[in-house]
């Protein structure tokens, strides 16, 4: 249990995994001073540190596929801000079509890639192996190959979330629970927690 919250906070963040220190980064960077981010362990020690960490480029739905680009950035605008790496590994990825279903899904995705300026190329099944020695597609209808694309260590992207948000003033209360929000008519006006009520204009 923590030892102490602080009464009140403008924003209270709800989770210190990926998502909550990418909020409460973000947050901050646009001006926000006053976050706090209440995690019940540590910092990205639930589902975030049990996650693969790809980072793919491919995909059919627009808004994911913008989502990914945005990752992307936010790794670099974290490197640059910290000066290290945030765990990024660019291994590239190959994505086969065995049916001509998938071939023309496949066929659409690298469409749109290219459309949005990411680098995608069609390949043969023995440059496939290539990459994936393991991978048999001699019987593929297509074959994809994107550079660009690879994992992260979620753990340490996360990680350098937490630093450089607190580097912008953010405050981070680990191993403490949230019992419940707060509500007062229609708006939500703070969070109990195992170490105490923080009273708060958003959360």
């Amino acid at each position: 249990m923590s030892a102490t919250v602080p009464r009140t906070a403008a924003v209270v963040v709800v989770g210190g995994g990926i998502i909550g220190c990418s909020i409460a980064w973000h947050l901050a960077r646009r001006g926000e001073a006053d976050v706090l981010v209440v995690e019940r362990n540590d910092i990205g020690s639930g589902a975030t540190a049990r996650s693969a960490g790809l980072v793919a480029r491919g995909r059919l739905h627009r808004p994911t596929m913008a989502m990914v680009r945005r990752t992307r950035d936010a790794m670099r605008e974290l490197e640059a801000a910290l000066g290290e790496t945030v765990g990024f590994r660019k291994v590239g990825s190959v994505r086969v079509a065995s049916s001509e279903e998938r071939a023309e899904e496949l066929a659409t995705m690298d469409a749109m890639l290219r459309e949005t300026g990411i680098e995608v190329r069609s390949i043969d099944a023995r440059t496939a192996r290539e990459h994936v020695p393991w991978l048999d597609a001699t019987d593929a209808r297509l074959i994809s190959w994107i550079e660009d694309d690879g994992y992260v260590d979620a753990y340490q992207f996360t990680s350098a979330y937490a630093r450089a948000a607190r580097a912008l003033g953010v405050r981070i209360s680990a191993r403490t629970a949230v019992g419940r929000v707060l509500v007062s008519g229609d708006r939500v006006t703070g969070v109990e927690t195992d170490a105490g009520t923080v009273h708060a204009g958003a959360v």
